[in-house]
Order: structure tokens, then sequence, then C-alpha cells
């Protein structure tokens, strides 16, 4: 295996000696054999992908031009701090916010739905189709009216019971 001395290494890269001392003290030396010199093909494959990674090119040998990149990031941190001051003024919620509100509204409505048959049982006994329908028509507006004022679905009074209470005439 051939190999070359320090000094030859430093005038192939065009360094002196001592800076390619530093660069080993430093770790980011080329290899060395037992005798401390650079085997040739490994010192050449490290010169060339040290001169890669000066010019910006990855390991997985992709070209990266730095003010590219700078450009890239500054204009995600653009949108990241955008993003932050639309939440701040109110205007963007988070997703995840989002999902369990509808999840309670939807589960809300379900509960109605359910209460539906059994409310409709207790209170239509003996009614004739259009006194039923009237009772049903009133159970479901009640419910989408508790629904669109964000109500969590549990039954409540009515709206007489509610006054009842209200004035203590129970």
């Amino acid at each position: 295996m051939e190999t070359i001395t320090q000094l030859q290494a430093a005038a192939i890269m065009g360094v002196t000696p001592r800076r390619l001392r530093q660069r080993d003290e430093e770790g980011d030396g080329p290899p060395r054999n037992e005798a401390k010199l650079y085997p040739c093909k490994q010192f050449g494959d490290w010169m060339r992908a040290d001169w890669r990674r000066g010019l910006g090119f990855a390991d997985d040998g992709n070209a990266y031009d730095y003010d590219t990149e700078r450009a890239r990031l500054t204009h995600h941190q653009a949108n990241a701090a955008a993003m932050d001051e639309q939440r701040k003024r109110g205007e963007m919620i988070a997703a995840e916010e989002v999902r369990q509100t509808w999840s309670e509204i939807v589960a809300a409505a379900r509960a109605r739905l359910l209460a539906l048959p059994s409310r409709l049982a207790g209170t239509c006994a003996g009614r004739d189709a259009a006194g039923i329908e009237a009772e049903a028509r009133a159970i479901v507006y009640e419910g989408l009216s508790e629904l669109a004022r964000g109500g969590d679905g549990t039954p409540h009074e009515t709206a007489e019971e509610q006054a009842e209470a209200a004035t203590g005439s129970r």
C-alpha cells in the first residue's frame, strides 16, 4: 500500500503541515497508519469528502447551497411566526382543540338522538298522530337549540320547567 508523508499530504492539500496537524488534533484530519503516514487511497477518499463538505455536499451526495438553505429556513421561520401571531390574535386554533370540540358536539347530538325514543314514549302515550308529531318536533327543536348554545347533551329541564323553577311555583 502506497503512502505519503505529512509534508506531501500538506502540499497536495495546499496547506501547511501545521494546519494538517491541527486538523488531526480537531479530530477532522485524514486517516493515518501506524507509521503516521497517510495511505494514498484513504487520503484521496478523505480529501474528496472534505472538499465536497466544503462545497455544501452532504454525505448522501445531495448538494446544498448555503444561501438557498438559509432563505428556506428564514421562510419557514416567518411562516411559524405568522401562525403564532394568528393564534395569539385568536384567528387560528389548534387542530386538536377543533377535534375535541367537534367530538363533544357529536357526542351531545348522539345523546340527544338516543334519548328521543324514551322521551317520546313517556310523553306521547295515548296521543293521536298529530300530538306525537308535535311533541317529537318540540323535543328535536329543544335538542337543536341546546346544541346551538353549546350544550353538553345532558338532559335539561324543558323551558316550562325552567320558568317554573325560576318563579318558584313548583
